[in-house]
């Protein structure tokens, strides 16, 4: 009947989204970050996964938990591990055991979320944080959180119209909804 609701808006397969990885690869101003994604998204198997994993310590295992239940996302937190393992594996940051300063992108949208790493110049005891320190800050990491459908739908429509990833503020973005 006219007053059905369609149960899905959108469906992209994993080999896709690979597909606009490899595709957008060719604009990425990060290659070092482009490579990481690369390689964990390309891995042929479990040993190859696991091996790429293997380095991580117990400290860093131990941040795949939400340090409390209002911090957590419903993904259990995974968009912050993936932070913080890219920190450390592409810049040499260890980041603090704190919980991570998401912010949302408006007052009244608090399910899109945006955490960045900045290099804040030269001072080796504050080179790298998650706040911007002056306005010679440069972000490095852009990560953002987007839960249903109306923010995951407002996502593609900008790297649609700015051009497949050229220009597009994030390096990864952690998508979710509810059907």
């Amino acid at each position: 009947s006219s007053t059905m609701v369609q149960d899905i808006d959108l469906v992209i397969t994993t080999a896709e989204l690979l597909q606009l990885f490899k595709e957008s690869a060719r604009n990425f101003h990060y290659y070092s970050l482009e490579k990481y994604w690369m390689s964990l998204a390309t891995a042929e198997n479990e040993d190859e996964t696991q091996s790429m994993f293997s380095a991580l310590s117990k400290d860093s295992l131990a941040l795949t938990s939400p340090t409390s239940s209002h911090e957590a996302s419903s993904s259990g937190s995974y968009a912050d591990f993936v932070f913080r393992q890219a920190a450390k594996d592409l810049y040499d940051v260890d980041l603090p055991v704190t919980p991570l300063p998401w912010k949302s992108k408006s007052v009244r949208n608090s399910d899109l979320k945006e955490l960045s790493l900045y290099k804040n110049g030269s001072n080796e005891s504050e080179a790298f944080t998650c706040e911007r320190k002056s306005a010679e800050s440069i972000p490095v990491l852009n990560f953002a959180r987007a839960y249903g459908f109306r923010n995951i739908q407002g996502i593609l429509q900008r790297m649609k119209k700015r051009g497949r990833i050229a220009g597009f503020q994030y390096h990864f973005v952690e998508v979710m909804a509810c059907p």
